[in-house]
């Protein structure tokens, strides 16, 4: 196991940068639409549809980003796809159709697709058993500021240099924190072996117990806090609540800061559950 400071500097941080640019990424739509609407003439359902892609696309790498880092490992998987999603932010940043940037979009989508599942197996590789819920709580509190961070800093950027600009200013940022986990995360041997990606490993993860589970009780929520944060919210603050763009970016700045408080009080509430004797499972259905 990684000593406590080695484990936060060389593990949780560069992993958490990651995650936190994630939550970002996939939030900044809900500041920028307007800019988008009038620079590029999007309808509400090309909008939509702007933000679904980086979901789908998401989605869509999660099978093979898992098999990646059971073969391959956290760092080169997270270090390699986050230069795929700086490329994406350059792209989109330099697009001028719906098109354009609904493939950058994509491209995005898919780079970001281990940003958090590359810190989990990071952390339960150096971290004690015992204490992985508070780490998992920080990592995830981590793309809760992330998700703040797409409001008004990301608006305040926006007013500054534009919605191209912003997207500049991310490529970048995603580059340096790619370097970060090439340098900083700990090396890990490459599997000999590997679990193939065919249709007896789908039916064998899909079938099992433990997975059904776990995603009757999560994927509702998640799918519904993913698509209210991250798109809708603010529309229906403006478009219903008829609120102003200040009083918008607030109130979603409070609702994502609210998740990384959130996060840390959950891992801290579910280590505590497990000293007596209680599953991570009740935790999430209380």
């Amino acid at each position: 196991m990684e000593p406590r400071p080695r484990l936060f500097w060389c593990v949780f941080l560069p992993y958490a940068c990651g995650h936190f640019l994630s939550a970002l990424l996939r939030n900044a739509n809900a500041v920028l639409a307007p800019q988008f609407i009038v620079a590029l003439a999007l309808t509400p359902a090309q909008l939509g549809m702007l933000t679904s892609v980086f979901f789908g696309a998401f989605a869509l790498a999660q099978l093979p980003v898992g098999l990646a880092l059971d073969r391959y490992g956290p760092r080169r998987v997270q270090g390699s796809l986050l230069l795929l999603a700086a490329a994406g932010a350059a792209l989109f940043a330099a697009g001028h159709s719906y098109a354009a940037l609904a493939g950058a979009r994509f491209l995005i989508g898919v780079g970001m697709g281990a940003s958090f599942m590359a810190g989990v197996k990071a952390l339960a590789a150096g971290a004690r058993a015992e204490r992985l819920p508070s780490w998992n709580g920080c990592l995830i509190a981590a793309g809760g500021l992330g998700a703040a961070a797409a409001i008004l800093p990301v608006r305040a950027a926006a007013a500054w240099c534009g919605w191209r600009g912003v997207f500049v200013l991310l490529a970048a940022l995603l580059l340096a924190t790619s370097a970060l986990v090439w340098t900083a995360a700990p090396r890990t041997a490459r599997a000999r072996t590997g679990v193939p990606l065919d249709a007896v490993t789908l039916r064998a993860i899909l079938g099992h117990p433990v997975f059904r589970r776990t995603v009757s009780l999560v994927l509702l929520p998640h799918a519904v806090f993913f698509a209210v944060q991250g798109m809708w919210l603010g529309r229906w603050l403006a478009d219903v609540g008829h609120f102003g763009e200040d009083a918008i970016a607030y109130l979603l700045y409070l609702s994502m800061a609210a998740v990384a408080f959130g996060a840390i009080a959950v891992g801290m509430v579910t280590e505590w559950a497990g000293r007596h004797g209680l599953a991570p499972r009740g935790v999430a259905v209380a």
